[in-house]
């Protein structure tokens, strides 16, 4: 849907109303699924918060560790896109190569500390949660929202990192669903295909 609602060279009001009309759908649909697997064969949801948990602060404890975090990320992540985007200008890299590599690892930090944290906790679900569902809301959420403030202009750059991403979602929607287990070795192919997608990049805006 993103890639269609690119293809006109200009993302508008109308494909931005498209894209949070999609996400809306995604949100009705996604709590659907949620209540039709709530079972009572499925307890352990319970279980599951109880040891999450346990040992951990209260709500006004918990309160200020989001607070400080989020404080935390937006200077860290400002500092990052700052220093780094500066660099990566006098070396005369293109606006768009800057967003879909500096600006976009910094904004990405979050959710890759939360997935290694899940990961490393054995909470597989939070982990390819968070991954998979902050894309969802990144895509539409942002590209919906973003036109109507100004319509966005689509580079040649844009056009091919979309085409990559279509590329690299269906290839991980066929993986997740083939195999129960997403392994080291799918991690590594993923994290080649980025390095490739930089290096077209950088081949495309020079």
């Amino acid at each position: 849907g993103v890639l269609l609602a690119l293809l006109g060279g200009v993302l508008g009001r109308v494909e931005g109303a498209l894209l949070l009309i999609a996400l809306v759908a995604y949100i009705v649909l996604s709590y659907r699924a949620e209540v039709r697997a709530r079972t009572a064969a499925k307890d352990w949801r319970v279980e599951e918060v109880a040891e999450l948990t346990q040992g951990q602060p209260g709500v006004y404890g918990a309160g200020l560790m989001v607070v400080g975090g989020v404080l935390g990320l937006v200077v860290g992540g400002q500092w990052l896109v700052d220093g780094a985007s500066q660099i990566a200008r006098a070396a005369g890299v293109s606006d768009a190569a800057i967003g879909l590599t500096v600006v976009a690892i910094g904004t990405s930090l979050p959710e890759l500390a939360t997935c290694v944290v899940a990961s490393l906790r054995g909470d597989d679900d939070v982990a390819l949660g968070n991954a998979v569902g902050s894309n969802v809301f990144n895509i539409l959420l942002i590209c919906g929202v973003a036109p109507f403030v100004r319509p966005l202009e689509v580079s040649q750059e844009l056009m091919v990192s979309a085409g990559v991403l279509l590329l690299a979602t269906a290839g991980f929607a066929v993986v997740v669903w083939k195999r129960p287990c997403l392994e080291r070795r799918d991690g590594a192919v993923l994290i080649g295909a980025y390095v490739a997608l930089v290096a077209l990049l950088y081949v495309v805006g020079s």
